[in-house]
């Protein structure tokens, strides 16, 4: 299931359609909770929570490193 959910989650990096809803599948589909988004970008938690109910704009920067973190965990866990 994660496989499929990393691959769904490229394709919605690949849109590019900013939502906090694809951000939070994204996230999950890495394993990550939101204290470890905290901690690696140094952000606040009322900060991710307004981006995945939709309350607030996700940061384009924060969204183009958990893309690009889906992208690398895609290539490693499918080679073809």
């Amino acid at each position: 299931e994660n496989r499929i959910n990393l691959l769904i989650a490229q394709q919605l990096g690949e849109i590019n359609l900013i939502t906090g809803t694809r951000f939070k599948f994204m996230r999950q589909s890495l394993g990550l909770e939101i204290n470890d988004i905290c901690k690696i970008f140094s952000i606040n938690k009322t900060s991710v929570d307004e981006w995945e109910d939709d309350r607030g704009p996700v940061d384009k920067s924060v969204w183009d490193i958990i893309y690009q973190m889906v992208k690398i965990e895609v290539k490693r866990t499918h080679p073809w």
